[in-house]
């Protein structure tokens, strides 16, 4: 089985005492192996450590303001494809579809719900909670950068990449939405 972080948009912060049926959840995406640029933005505008509703362990996951960080996103890749050298099709392509998944009623929420216990057992020292704590301390300094500091610095780092050829759609993770993710939310035995 792939290690992948797991996002879904849920209106209420999961908690083990709470069915996950109560959390009116939505798969959004899916990403193997790491936690990508955009689920970054998107959970980091109202940032806070959750328990996990795939899990159900206290403090393993994140959540943040669905509409704040659709919005942070969407700044981000317009950005992005604004300073591209030269059109990129894929690109286009890519943020379109972002731009109508993540706008679209059906699967907007008042959260976004980050999980990624996977990703963390990939880790050596396997400390799930631990490395939550850092990414949520990484995330949520970036709201001391502000949005336009945030986005410039990201758009620095993403460039220098681009220039070696590197960088693509897929690699914000903006290229894999879906609502059927491996787990649902909607149920509250989810294994």
């Amino acid at each position: 089985m792939a290690n992948r972080a797991h996002l879904y948009a849920v209106d209420l912060i999961p908690s083990i005492g709470v069915p996950n049926a109560n959390l009116n959840a939505v798969g959004l995406s899916e990403y193997n192996s790491d936690v990508p640029v955009a689920y970054k933005f998107l959970v980091s505008k109202q940032i806070q450590i959750c328990d996990s509703a795939i899990w159900r362990q206290k403090d393993l996951a994140l959540i943040g303001d669905y509409k704040e960080g659709t919005a942070l996103l969407l700044a981000l890749l317009k950005a992005y494809g604004d300073a591209l050298p030269s059109a990129d099709a894929a690109f286009d392509e890519a943020y379109h579809e972002t731009e109508s998944f993540l706008l679209d009623i059906k699967n907007s929420r008042k959260y976004i719900l980050l999980e990624a216990g996977e990703i963390f057992e990939l880790d050596d020292d396997k400390d799930l909670q631990a490395n939550n704590k850092k990414l949520f301390k990484e995330l949520a300094g970036l709201k001391d950068q502000g949005d336009s500091r945030f986005i410039n610095g990201t758009l620095r780092s993403i460039l220098d990449v681009k220039k070696q050829g590197q960088w693509n759609a897929e690699d914000f993770g903006i290229t894999s939405w879906s609502n059927v993710l491996y787990y649902d939310l909607t149920k509250d035995n989810i294994s």
